[in-house]
């Protein structure tokens, strides 16, 4: 929820059991790039949003449903891992160079990945052990 939030940037975050991101009232803007989220992506109020490369549902938060049961291996179990991980790199926006996922491995600036974790083939952190 942002609020008098100017020129924010929300990009490559994991949102599991959400109603999704606000961005509220004139003043706050935000963009909001590669995220995931159980739950909807909304301006309201008078808040901007540029909004690319996110995975997100508002007929899943209306429902109160998670649409990532059906694209996360186990995230409730602590699997962030994608189902298929050549998808998930396939549908982010590029940001540029100097980016880090969650377990600080650096992010493809040319092929970003959605979500918190820069999805691989093979072990990585998105599984807890």
């Amino acid at each position: 929820y942002l609020n008098k939030a100017a020129d924010s940037l929300i990009a490559n975050n994991t949102l599991i059991g959400t109603r999704g991101i606000d961005v509220r009232f004139p003043g706050s803007s935000a963009a909001v790039l590669n995220n995931v989220v159980d739950g909807r992506i909304l301006a309201r109020d008078g808040g901007t949003i540029e909004e690319r490369g996110n995975m997100d549902s508002l007929l899943s938060a209306a429902m109160l449903d998670e649409m990532t049961a059906g694209e996360l291996r186990r995230a409730h179990g602590g699997d962030l891992s994608f189902a298929n991980a050549a998808d998930a790199r396939a549908r982010g926006v590029a940001l540029g160079a100097g980016f880090t996922d969650y377990c600080g491995v650096r992010i493809d600036p040319g092929a970003p990945p959605i979500g918190a974790i820069e999805q691989r083939d093979g072990p990585s952190c998105a599984v807890r052990p």
